[in-house]
């Protein structure tokens, strides 16, 4: 009799198969995970609801663990745009309850939030840290965004100069170096006496910061050490060395500023702030040595020497050998009768009519001058463009128009500026 080679099937009905086997692991491995993500999203709601309740909850130690760890959390930003403005406005709050160094940092942070209420509710809660750690809240000059800047800025200013010292040394920070030499300038004199000894940091970057500062503080006691620096300095630090001292425009520089602008073996970055340091310096000697570059064939240089000619101010318009369009261009650039009467010596001479037309706007002593010119503009197209644009920039000036609203030749200029204005 013949064997059986067949398998009995199981005495249960299911299959035992390769198939039958793999689908049932698959099946429990679906259900482990499951219940798995079920107990983890618990787990999540609960500490949530556990964190949303430290954070805007009554004071205690529990409290301020929390919001001391919560600094260095990577998903603060977040969590904090989460919460009701209600909570927000009650966790800004709650960090103004400790003055914890940390604090700064997750106060810094959530200065980013487009939460006014909140973000006034931070600053006062930095208003009150900074007075026990100045240098945390400076670190905070390190974050990008203006109302971090703004609000970190408003803490520091309460305790006046005696943060100095901290925001001095985020210089050496280069995310918080821009915003820092923003407060030391806005601070004023007071930041003068910190930044001095920056000057010999072992930081490039440090000492070519606190040369800008001092610069843009005008702060004529850097002006021998900035001098020592110069001298010393590799041919790519001169133009910022160069640049400060331009800015502070002490005349016992004028002879370097003047120097430096007429060696045209020099480059154009260092030349260009000699010129306005000259401007800066002001007065009949600095105008003379700065006219001759004033029409320059390089339009970075005549440019910088017209804007210095223009700080330099009426003493650069003595000379009057000046070519008559270059002289306008300075004349444009500053304020008094000796500017207005080189303008309206302009407005008499055809070759420069429309250039003085033009630099006569805003100017209410020209006024008489530019309607007088209004009866020509009716042979001249640009004549009469240019006398409705420049009249047509104060209330004063449009009053003397009104007359012309008819006229053919002005009525359509006349509509197409208002047109503009609307």
């Amino acid at each position: 009799m013949e064997r059986s080679t067949k398998t009995a099937p199981p005495k249960d009905g299911r299959s035992t198969g390769i198939r039958g086997g793999r689908l049932g692991r698959t099946i429990v491995s679906l259900v482990v995970m499951i219940a798995l993500g079920f107990v983890l999203t618990l787990l999540n709601v609960f500490t949530s609801r556990r964190d949303v309740a430290l954070a805007t909850g009554p004071k205690g130690e529990a409290q301020r663990a929390w919001l001391v760890a919560a600094a260095d959390r990577p998903d603060l930003a977040q969590f904090f745009k989460k919460l009701s403005h209600e909570d927000r406005v009650a966790m800004a709050q709650a960090v103004g309850r400790y003055d914890d160094a940390p604090l700064a940092k997750l106060a810094g942070t959530l200065l980013a939030d487009f939460d006014a209420d909140a973000r006034a509710a931070l600053v006062k809660a930095l208003k009150e840290i900074v007075v026990a750690h100045p240098e945390a809240v400076a670190d905070q000059l390190k974050n990008k965004g203006s109302f971090q800047t703004l609000g970190v800025s408003d803490a520091l200013r309460t305790q006046g100069g005696r943060v100095l010292p901290a925001v001095v040394t985020m210089l050496a920070n280069g995310d918080a170096r821009p915003a820092a030499v923003a407060y030391l300038v806005q601070a004023g004199q007071a930041s003068v006496a910190p930044l001095l000894p920056e000057l010999a940091d072992e930081n490039r970057d440090v000492r070519l910061a606190a040369a800008d500062a001092l610069g843009q503080l005008r702060a004529r006691e850097a002006v021998a050490p900035l001098l020592k620096k110069l001298d010393a300095a590799p041919p790519e630090d001169r133009a910022p060395y160069l640049a400060a001292l331009a800015a502070i425009g002490d005349p016992s520089t004028e002879g370097l500023m003047t120097s430096v602008l007429g060696d045209t073996a020099r480059p154009l970055v260092e030349r260009t702030p000699a010129a306005l340091g000259l401007g800066r310096i002001g007065g009949a000697a600095a105008a003379q040595a700065l006219w001759p570059f004033a029409s320059s064939d390089d339009p970075g240089l005549s440019s910088a020497a017209v804007a210095a000619l223009g700080v330099v101010g009426s003493p650069a318009l003595v000379d009057r050998a000046a070519p008559p369009l270059l002289r306008l261009r300075v004349a444009s650039l500053i304020d008094g009768p000796e500017a207005d009467n080189a303008i309206r010596q302009g407005l008499r001479t055809p070759a420069t009519v429309l250039a003085a037309i033009e630099a006569a706007k805003d100017r209410p002593s020209l006024l008489p001058d530019l309607a007088a010119l209004l009866p020509g503009g009716r042979a001249d197209g640009g004549l009469a463009a240019a006398l409705v644009a420049a009249l047509s920039a104060t209330s004063e000036g449009k009053t003397r128009l009104v007359v012309y609203r008819g006229d053919p030749t002005y009525a359509g200029f006349i509509e197409r500026v208002e047109n503009a204005n609307l």
